[in-house]
């Protein structure tokens, strides 16, 4: 029975990656897959998250986001013979689309990589908020891979969280078009997870992630997501099941304990399978869950997962490091990053 549970789970991941039904997406023609992505050559303006709890006087910052002919984020190509063409897939913490554009981490790790190695490095940003998992392995294996990457670099966790805590799986969920509340029929439910199930699913969707670059001979680098909480020590084990009160605000940046006690017992299980997945493979594993002093308000522009512009360049460096000292990047001496 056991087996027959597991193997419905990778089935019903499978049939997600092809039919995930995905809201402002351009489609692959050739495949007759639609894709989770930002349009080409868009510019448009983004103002600072959460601007509704803004305190009277508070400055509203405001933000441009481009990209380029490919829906990546600009500034993207810099080189057009480039010795290192790397890739970031996520959501909204890798968009980064309320950090100024020169400040983007995915950006700014290519600039940095140059600086200490020079090496010509062209640094994507395939980040779109809102992407889990499987919209990334969407556009890896239809968008990415095509394109010969040497590096993929995978920032997930939350979004999982909230995909497969709300629906149960991948799969479910009504599309929505950019800005549209994809949760707002479950407002104030109160759902039951089987956080075995949840678990499972983001372990296979992972894998499908690292699978899918090995194969094309890219390299993937997997990063732990940070969540910062005032909460205390989560257990270890994650129960077999637990209750859920979906939140009536979307926009409320600090969620209620109890809301966020459960979601952060399934982002820490997350990050371990992160963790693990990079310790079985033998791939670099950039762990900015324990990386980055997530307790300092200065890092984020909310109280839970968003970087601001020092945060972005904070978690840059970090990166860059860890790339330069596992990848056997060609170094020249030009003082620390």
């Amino acid at each position: 029975m056991k087996k027959i549970i597991i193997l419905a789970l990778v089935l019903s991941i499978a049939v997600g990656i092809i039919l995930m039904a995905v809201e402002f997406g351009s489609r692959d023609k050739e495949n007759n897959i639609e894709l989770r992505q930002h349009a080409p050559n868009i510019s448009k303006n983004a103002v600072t998250p959460f601007k509704r709890l803004l305190r009277e006087g508070d400055r509203l910052e405001e933000y441009v986001l481009r990209t380029d002919a490919n829906g990546f984020i600009l500034p993207s190509k810099i080189h057009d013979e480039p010795d290192i063409d790397i890739y970031f897939v996520g959501g909204s913490t890798t968009e980064c689309e309320t950090v100024k554009e020169i400040l983007r981490f995915p950006y700014l790790v290519g600039r940095l990589l140059e600086e200490k190695t020079g090496l010509k490095v062209n640094a994507f940003n395939a980040g779109v908020g809102g992407n889990n998992s499987q919209h990334s392995l969407n556009i890896l294996i239809h968008k990415i891979l095509p394109l010969q990457p040497d590096i993929v670099v995978y920032h997930h966790n939350i979004n999982d969280i909230v995909q497969l805590a709300y629906y149960g799986n991948y799969n479910a969920g009504v599309s929505n078009e950019e800005g549209d509340d994809k949760f707002s029929k479950l407002r104030g439910s109160t759902v039951r997870l089987d956080t075995k199930s949840i678990a499972l699913q983001y372990k296979n969707a992972l894998e499908g992630f690292v699978d899918a670059c090995l194969s094309k001979g890219a390299q993937p680098v997997l990063m732990t997501q940070i969540l910062r909480t005032s909460l205390d020590q989560t257990p270890n084990r994650l129960p077999e099941s637990l209750e859920l009160t979906i939140p009536q605000n979307p926009f409320d940046s600090v969620p209620e304990p109890a809301f966020l006690k459960v979601i952060h017992m399934i982002h820490k299980e997350f990050n371990s399978i992160i963790r693990d997945e990079a310790s079985e493979h033998d791939l670099l594993l950039i762990d900015l869950d324990r990386l980055v002093p997530i307790a300092s308000a200065d890092l984020l522009s909310d109280n839970l997962v968003h970087y601001n512009d020092s945060g972005s360049v904070f978690v840059a460096r970090v990166i860059a490091e860890q790339l330069l000292g596992s990848l056997g990047l060609k170094q020249v001496q030009h003082g620390g990053i």
